[in-house]
């Protein structure tokens, strides 16, 4: 599901502050990674990071979206989990099946 992976791109390169480091972690291309962030910023139509000479960090819109960004991937998460028989408020925030996306 690409719309729940690039969720999970947004939320590696808010923590890490770092395209290519969020590309390592999510096991995507850096290439990949900052393509899928930038149509997903062209959809919004403004941008979710400023980016400055290898600085990364959230806009202020960015920031507001943010807890929807996790909520939907918590969400996705659950969705999994209870397909797949398990109890989705054993969950932890955050703890995802991410090889399923």
């Amino acid at each position: 599901m690409s719309g729940i992976r690039v969720m999970r791109y947004v939320l590696a390169v808010a923590k890490l502050g770092h395209f290519g480091k969020a590309a390592e972690e999510c096991n995507a291309a850096p290439s990949t990674l900052s393509g899928q962030i930038r149509r997903l910023e062209g959809y919004l139509g403004t941008p979710l990071f400023e980016r400055r000479n290898g600085d990364v960090k959230l806009t202020p819109f960015g920031e507001q979206a943010m807890p929807m960004v996790r909520s939907m991937v918590e969400a996705a998460d659950r969705l999994v989990a209870l397909r797949r028989g398990r109890r989705p408020q054993s969950m932890a925030p955050g703890q995802g099946l991410s090889e399923a996306f």
